[in-house]
């Protein structure tokens, strides 16, 4: 008997995928507890539609987050910091910072905790930190610290 999972199960399977099992096991266990229903031609015929469009999607989406991720890179982030005569600063750069400074440049809304710096930023110059962008990928971009 063919079926269509409605729920992801470590043991079953992931949502939407057309699996053949026992009548009894669909009767018994997969239809009550909602995990999955009959499979119908109809239905066959939509999810495989579903799955056309999400690839599509998918496509489109990662064109468009490789032409992001050259941009980005290409461009250095600017901050000004309060610092002494010998350029230490008086506070660190923080992952916030370096986020609202890519939002304002780039119109990209990063968390903090998207961006990994290795080493604390204390001192003007340059620094290479790490973004991770919404589709998982890791660039490199260099953020410079001016003083005030």
């Amino acid at each position: 008997m063919k079926v269509v999972i409605l729920k992801t199960t470590d043991k079953f399977g992931r949502k939407g995928e057309i699996k053949n099992v026992a009548a009894g096991y669909a009767r018994n266990f997969l239809f009550p507890n909602k995990i999955a229903m009959l499979a119908t031609e109809a239905i066959i015929a939509k999810i495989q539609a579903d799955q056309k469009q999400s690839e599509i999607k998918a496509e489109s989406d990662q064109e468009k987050n490789a032409g992001m991720r050259v941009k980005i890179a290409a461009k250095k982030i600017k901050l000004s910091h309060k610092a002494n005569e010998s350029g230490k600063l008086f506070a660190a750069v923080s992952p916030e910072e370096i986020a609202d400074a890519i939002a304002k440049v780039h119109k990209l809304d990063l968390k903090p905790g998207d961006i990994e710096i290795n080493k604390p930023i204390k001192e003007v110059g340059q620094a290479e930190v790490l973004l991770k962008l919404p589709d998982s990928s890791k660039i490199k971009v260099t953020v410079i610290v001016t003083p005030l």
